[in-house]
């Protein structure tokens, strides 16, 4: 802008030096028509000639260099106005002079070099101010102002008995996933790691607050003072990294703390911590699996004690202790009687075939066969009949003893069969109980290894400078596009 500037002024002194000598051609072409002196005559021509030399130079005085006709009156009176007038300034030549040249053309380079350092701050200002000054605070920060962070690594596993160590087919077409109970316990102690009820859990067992607010830590990484539950748990897991890896099954925690053995003693705590919820998830899931066979159980035995009750009202209300016994010997007799009942009517038989009916000996034998049939009838009316005031005989009661003993024997059965169950139900939750593992322990952390300095100052530069490159790209296509 500057030069075109320039420019336009040398056209505007071109126009009026073009102007002044058109006046000065004219009073030279009326100066040549009159003989000068000798002396004033040569230096007049040597003007004259130096003039026309001079605007045949220059390309925009040829209109000028032709004189003009003046009317007769003018030209005698010419010499009068030339006498009166004043002397006046010999006029600017109409090609800029070399000193006007290298004026000009020192400005130049001094606007180029303007123009250049325009150029350079608008291109390294916004790079300044996005990707520099941004690192310079990160490399500040991290040299001087971070504090070191000790971190301490556990592996932990999660494993069944019940779990085979070979993987099957599925298993191996995803990719070595594992889809047994340990892998859906691992994946719930992953998440417990990470969770606010670690972190209450942590906190009875140690000072979480106190580790993450030590005096070590600088002002912009250690947690506040007063900061809230919600704040320690957002700070604790910053701190505390939880991996879990499905196709091992191998639970990572690390912790970043400001001293070593707080790293230690915070992954100590977690793992106890971890391991009573693994316990409380074996004792569930067994509760669970034994619940209805110990119904079962309580059952066979309430039925157990409700037949053998019943069975000691039976005995008390008939006073029997065991009729089966009883009704055994009442047929032991009948059986007797009637084998004597045999051998008396043989006898009479035989005593009737030479011996007078009337006699002593044959009444005797008679008489006695009566009394062993009518015996029999009474021992036989015992068990199967009613006496006279209408009491149960031996047939009812045996009856209804049997019933009891039934039950009282299939109640054993099914309380066997209870017990038996429920000794399974606990082999299989025994099975398949899952138990934790620490693969790797918690270790005291020797040398810092966070933060990582250098990396992270890197990181930043590389986000900031990227950012500026999308930044840069975006403004230069709103100007192409607004240009066109």
């Amino acid at each position: 802008m500057a030069r075109v500037d320039d420019l336009s002024a040398y056209r505007r002194r071109n126009r009026a030096a073009d102007k002044a000598a058109k006046g000065n051609a004219a009073e030279t072409a009326k100066a040549v028509e009159k003989p000068p002196a000798s002396g004033d005559g040569r230096k007049a021509a040597a003007t004259a000639s130096e003039s026309d030399i001079f605007d045949g130079l220059d390309p925009l005085a040829e209109t000028a260099a032709q004189p003009r006709k003046k009317p007769a009156p003018r030209a005698k009176a010419a010499p009068a106005a030339r006498a009166k007038a004043p002397a006046e300034a010999p006029p600017k030549p109409l090609v800029a002079t070399p000193a006007d040249g290298e004026a000009f053309h020192s400005g130049d380079r001094g606007d180029k070099k303007q123009r250049k350092l325009l150029r350079k701050l608008r291109f390294f200002l916004p790079m300044l101010l996005v990707v520099g000054l941004p690192t310079m605070i990160a490399a500040l920060y991290y040299g001087l102002i971070a504090s070191d962070l000790y971190y301490t690594e556990t592996r932990i596993s999660v494993r069944s008995p019940g779990a085979s160590s070979a993987p099957s087919l599925m298993s191996s077409a995803m990719g070595g996933i594992q889809l047994g109970s340990a892998s859906i316990e691992a994946d719930s102690i992953a998440e417990f790691a990470a969770s606010h009820d670690a972190v209450q859990q942590l906190s009875e067992q140690v000072d979480l607050r106190g580790i993450f607010t030590r005096e070590e830590g600088d002002f912009f990484s250690r947690l506040a003072s007063d900061a809230s539950f919600e704040d320690l748990v957002e700070h604790y897991k910053k701190r505390v990294s939880v991996v879990y890896d499905q196709a091992t099954g191998i639970i990572s925690i690390g912790a970043k703390t400001y001293r070593p053995d707080d790293s230690r003693s915070l992954l100590v705590a977690l793992n106890d911590v971890s391991e009573k919820l693994v316990n409380a998830f074996n004792q569930r899931a067994e509760e669970d699996a034994l619940r209805i066979a110990r119904s079962e159980v309580e059952r066979a035995e309430q039925r157990m004690a409700d037949v053998r009750a019943e069975l000691l009202r039976f005995r008390l209300s008939n006073q029997e202790l065991d009729p089966a016994q009883r009704s055994g010997g009442i047929l032991s007799i009948i059986s007797g009687l009637e084998s004597e009942y045999a051998q008396v009517a043989a006898q009479l038989g035989e005593s009737s075939a030479y011996m007078d009916p009337d006699s002593m000996q044959i009444t005797a034998l008679r008489n006695r066969l009566t009394a062993i049939e009518e015996q029999i009838r009474a021992e036989e009316e015992r068990l199967t009949g009613t006496g006279e005031g209408g009491d149960r005989r031996y047939a009812n009661v045996l009856n209804d003893y049997e019933m009891l003993v039934l039950e009282r024997e299939l109640a054993h059965q099914e309380y066997t069969s209870a017990i038996t169950s429920l000794e399974s139900a606990r082999i299989e939750a025994q099975r398949q109980q899952v138990y934790l593992v620490p693969i790797v322990q918690p270790h005291q952390a020797e040398p810092a290894r966070f933060p990582q300095r250098l990396q992270n100052v890197g990181l930043v530069f590389l986000a900031s400078m990227l950012v500026f490159l999308i930044g840069r790209l975006i403004i230069t296509g709103i100007q192409d596009h607004l240009m066109n």
